[in-house]
């Protein structure tokens, strides 16, 4: 029966990785549960509810000898020679400082799991406590702004007089993002967002926001928000920073409204905003709030240590052998290979699980991290693109105003009208085509498919009621390009259905 020993949180910490209610529900999986006295009370969980649903209470001395360690932040390196040998330290974080203890971790050969590398993806997310604590992160965002601001969020008409409702601005589209968003149009805002990722656009759209577009971000971002945005009184959210972009400057905050909020969710990441910020909530010029806890999820302790524990309890599910008596860590699972840091006092080196298929996964890593290169692909794309165009539309000219002089001997009249009406549906049908959005790939194939489809039977048709040479084997010709078209869709559905049947 495996053994798990829960330490109480330090350096401010409030949280507590299990709760009582879980402990009756890790005991039928077959462990046994050790609880730090005292490690649930800042989050309001007591000893007596912990022994009431069958967990011991011990003292921290006599946590080290058991086979699991959890704790939230993880940072007792000094002990590392106490724990038993052949120990799981399990945990959300740790500080970089472990390396400098490698020679213990080898020693004692631990195998040392960081949940906070949870890939983010959907198969995995009732294991994912990252997005759980983003998810309070955002919620706590429009709480701690709606508290700031001091005044109604929507638009109202009282006898009184009129009121406006609030612009709000959201940088970063992940899930606090979304949480935010979501939760400031139920309250009557108006919610623009913007990210660096346009394939957040349908996300932003599906919650009712109005997704912000810029082709040049480094040289147009604060242009755009000084004449459209930052006319009003606004509350900012920013979620998103990597690499230490300051989103918001100096020049931008001088120049916002009287009484506008700034909520900073990337204190933890450095801070989005060009400013000394001194507190979690500070006042700047001309009476601007900005709000920067470093932990947003610390001001709801209880309800975060409830999502944490959750999803900590899925995962020993996971890594729980059939006879439930020993951990089984599965490497041939992409999340099994981002979480062990070190296996049985050895470091792991992580394998590149390609969950998408890419041939180069390392080399579309870097170009989402590296924004600089992500525009000139942007910029060069559309210049591309509007080559493309460019030449289709030259050519459909031609097409419509040469060739049929080239047939006038051999063809009516009505064939060259018939033939203009095809290249026109040509054009039509490639402008609908191209303005499809990217993310409904697979509504297009059926789209193309139906269009296909109508030029098989104008084929048939075409072969069976005109005796002219010609006719028929242009029309052959047409049917054998189409059928490919045709019968290639379905190859792709299939192989399409057969990965995700695969997945589940």
């Amino acid at each position: 029966m495996l053994s798990l020993g829960v330490l109480k949180e330090k350096n401010k910490e409030n949280k507590v990785f299990i709760i009582p209610e879980n402990i009756s529900e890790l005991i039928d999986l077959g462990y046994r549960v050790y609880i730090e006295s005292n490690a649930g009370l800042l989050s309001g969980f007591e000893n007596k509810l912990y022994i009431k649903n069958g967990a011991y209470i011990v003292s921290k001395n006599d946590i080290w000898s058991k086979d699991i360690i959890l704790m939230f932040n993880f940072f007792y390196f000094k002990y590392i020679n106490l724990l038993k040998l052949n120990c799981n330290i399990i945990c959300f974080n740790i500080s970089d400082k472990y390396k400098k203890y490698l020679k213990l971790f080898y020693e004692r050969k631990i195998t040392l799991i960081i949940l906070k590398n949870i890939p983010r993806l959907s198969k995995y997310q009732y294991m994912d406590i990252s997005s759980s604590m983003s998810y309070i992160s955002g919620y706590r965002a429009v709480v701690e702004s709606l508290y700031e601001y001091r005044k109604i969020f929507s638009h109202q008409i009282v006898f009184s007089g009129k009121i406006e409702s609030v612009k709000v601005l959201v940088i970063g589209v992940g899930v606090s993002g979304l949480t935010s968003i979501g939760l400031f149009k139920s309250l009557g805002s108006d919610v623009y967002a913007y990210d660096l990722r346009e394939e957040t656009k349908d996300q932003v759209k599906s919650l009712g926001a109005k997704f912000i577009k810029i082709k040049n971000f480094y040289l147009n971002f604060s242009d755009f928000l000084l004449n459209n945005i930052f006319k009003f009184n606004i509350i900012v959210i920013t979620v998103a920073n990597k690499n230490n972009l300051k989103f918001i400057s100096k020049k931008l905050i001088n120049l916002m409204k009287r009484g506008s909020i700034i909520v900073d969710l990337t204190m933890r990441d450095g801070g989005s905003c060009d400013v000394d910020i001194k507190g979690d909530v500070c006042i700047y010029k001309n009476k601007i709030k900005i709000i920067s806890y470093y932990d947003y999820t610390r001001l709801m302790p209880e309800l975060s240590s409830f999502l944490c524990s959750n999803n900590l309890l899925n995962f020993l599910k996971f890594i729980l052998d059939e006879e439930k008596i020993l951990i089984y860590l599965n490497f041939d699972d992409s999340m099994i290979n981002n979480v062990v840091e070190i296996y049985k006092g050895k470091l792991y080196k992580k394998k590149i699980i390609n969950e998408i298929n890419y041939k180069d996964n390392k080399s579309i890593l870097n170009f989402r991290n590296k924004k600089e290169n992500n525009l000139f692909e942007n910029q060069f794309r559309y210049k591309y693109k509007k080559k493309i165009n460019c030449f289709m539309k030259y050519f459909l000219i031609f097409l419509i105003f040469f060739i049929p002089f080239l047939f006038l001997n051999y063809y009516s009249l009505k064939f060259i009208n018939h033939f203009v009406i095809f290249v026109i549906s040509c054009l039509l049908g490639y402008k609908l085509i191209d303005n499809v959005e990217h993310v409904f790939h697979t509504p297009l194939i059926s789209l193309t498919n139906a269009i296909s489809g109508i030029i098989f039977i104008g084929c048939l048709t075409q072969i069976g009621y005109i005796n002219n040479f010609l006719n028929k084997i242009f029309s052959l010709f047409s049917l054998f390009l189409v059928s490919i078209n045709i019968f290639s869709g379905f190859y792709i559905t299939i192989r399409m259905l057969k990965m995700f049947v695969s997945k589940n």
